[in-house]
């Protein structure tokens, strides 16, 4: 058996799934991470204060991370190919509705419903990996289908700047998102249309075989249950950490740099664009540290560690200069980003043999956009009333809220996870 498992080959309709799915979530992001690209432009042309600008991003995040745990639920039993299709039409009509919004109340509320509908995306994709694919491919390509993350955030950044750069109007970066994320939709629907009907199930095939030796379809476990005994609520607690310290920050990153340095802010939104491309790493990075230590909640315990060092000398840089601080925060970005991978892309797998990876993949996603949409207001209404030093000692602790989190997790789900594979 562990022969078999070690020689399976990746088969190309496999690839053809995978490459679909990391299309549509990465096209997704064009129409989600697009208001935190351009926050800074959005202040200097309305006037309105740094936490009022955030509250939006807050809304979007707040509806996007309750979304997850409603989604996750719906696609252990929804077809995910129709959540995914919703979730994509109206997360590009809310974008439209942002390009025409007259004020900003309007703007909380289109921009709340942009992220339920944004939240009816990942949970899916998720289940269909549990659906089509084996255990080893799913550990195999769960870890990169997280890719999305940053080259997703860096091609929004870079098509914020290059709008903003021609038009001048930061409306237009919305009605820009529109016209993407409803291609994504159409192309979403016509390629899984092609691709499912020549995919083979495996989720009900890997189940126990019933007396008369045929496969029983997989009895979802109770879900309160996995969360007590798993440590799951430890590894939720990691994760909003984890999404304070990645997205949450990102989004701030072009105004830090923009008030601590005096640079424009085209060229701070150019500058934090350039963060993803260093955060790609981090998806090569977890995927090298689970194969060496075997264990993704420990791996995060490990990272963490280094990735909260990194936040304390990026305090230390933040007062030499731009260069030494942008590398320090790309660095601490990035292991956070193979936080985010170990989590997110990999440990739901483990529970489709108890019928819930959609669900604890939901649960766990809405922790991470919990901590992103505190940060999102608390980190500009907090360098407002204290400044960005006092604010990146906050960023300090919260790493270390993260350390003592995953130590805690690990204990529980190392014994968790040997049930698991029992």
């Amino acid at each position: 058996m562990t022969t078999a498992v070690a020689t399976e080959k990746i088969e190309k309709k496999d690839i053809a799934l995978f490459a679909t799915c990391w299309l549509g979530y990465f096209f997704a992001y064009f129409g989600r991470m697009n208001y935190s690209a351009c926050m800074a432009a959005i202040i200097v042309a309305e006037g309105y204060s740094k936490g009022m600008v955030g509250l939006v991003g807050t809304g979007l995040f707040i509806t996007y991370g309750l979304g997850q745990i409603f989604s996750g639920f719906l696609g252990d039993y929804v077809a995910p190919r129709k959540m995914i299709v919703v979730g994509l039409i109206g997360s590009s009509l809310c974008n439209l509705g942002m390009a025409l919004a007259p004020t900003l109340n309007l703007m909380i509320a289109v921009w709340c419903i942009n992220g339920f509908m944004q939240s009816l995306l990942w949970s899916p994709i998720v289940r269909l990996f549990a659906q089509y694919f084996t255990s080893h491919v799913r550990g195999t390509l769960g870890v990169y289908i997280n890719s999305t993350v940053p080259v997703g955030t860096l091609a929004t950044y870079g098509f914020t700047a290059l709008i903003l750069e021609v038009t001048g109007n930061w409306k237009m970066v919305f009605f820009g998102s529109f016209v993407v994320v409803m291609i994504t939709a159409v192309g979403w629907w016509i390629a899984t249309g092609a691709i499912l009907p020549k995919l083979k199930r495996v989720d009900i095939e890997e189940a126990a075989p019933a007396a008369g030796g045929k496969a029983q379809e997989v009895q979802k476990a109770p879900l309160g249950e996995l969360v007590l005994s798993s440590g799951m609520i430890f590894m939720c607690l990691v994760l909003m950490m984890q999404g304070m310290l990645k997205e949450g920050i990102t989004a701030w990153m072009p105004n830090l740099m923009g008030e601590k340095f005096e640079i424009g802010t085209t060229l701070a939104i150019v500058s934090t664009a350039l963060i993803p491309m260093f955060n790609i790493i981090g998806i090569s990075i977890a995927a090298a540290a689970r194969k060496i230590i075997g264990d993704e909640i420990r791996c995060s315990f490990l990272l963490f560690l280094a990735g909260t060092a990194s936040l304390v000398i990026l305090y230390i840089t933040s007062f030499i200069g731009l260069i030494p601080m942008f590398i320090f925060f790309s660095i601490a970005t990035t292991i956070m980003m193979a936080v985010n991978t170990c989590y997110v892309g990999v440990v739901p797998g483990y529970f489709a043999k108890k019928g819930r990876s959609s669900s604890v993949s939901g649960i766990l996603n809405a922790f991470v956009n919990l901590g992103i949409a505190t940060s999102m207001f608390a980190t500009g209404a907090f360098s407002e009333a204290f400044g960005w030093d006092m604010t990146m000692i906050f960023w300090i602790c919260c790493g270390g809220v993260g350390i003592f989190s995953s130590f805690i997790g690990y204990q529980i789900w190392k014994k968790y996870k040997l049930k698991l594979e029992a």
